[in-house]
C-alpha cells in the first residue's frame, strides 16, 4: 500500500527536517510556534502557502538542501 499525505505535522523543526532529509519537500516553519509542517516535494511553494494547515501563520519555508534545481518565482499579473 502506498501512503502518500499530503503534509504532515511534525512537533518540532528538528524532527520536521529529519524526515525531509530522507523524502526531500519543504518544511514550513511556523514563527512563535513550536510545530513545523513537512509537504511533498511536488507540492508548488504557492499552495503550501495556501494550504488551510497554514493558514493564519507567518514562517517560513524551507526546502529541501539536496534539491539542487532553481527555484523561481514569477510576479503575478498586473490588473487593469
Amino acid at each position: 500500500m502506498t501512503h502518500d499525505p499530503s503534509f504532515i505535522g511534525f512537533g518540532s523543526l528538528d524532527a520536521a527536517l529529519e524526515f525531509q532529509v530522507d523524502h526531500g519537500g519543504w518544511v514550513f516553519d511556523a514563527q512563535d510556534a513550536e510545530e513545523a509542517i513537512w509537504f511533498p516535494p511536488t507540492t508548488p511553494p504557492t499552495k503550501i502557502m495556501l494550504h488551510p494547515a497554514t493558514r493564519g501563520y507567518s514562517g517560513r519555508l524551507l526546502s529541501d538542501p539536496a534539491d539542487h534545481s532553481a527555484l523561481s518565482f514569477q510576479a503575478a499579473p498586473k490588473v487593469a
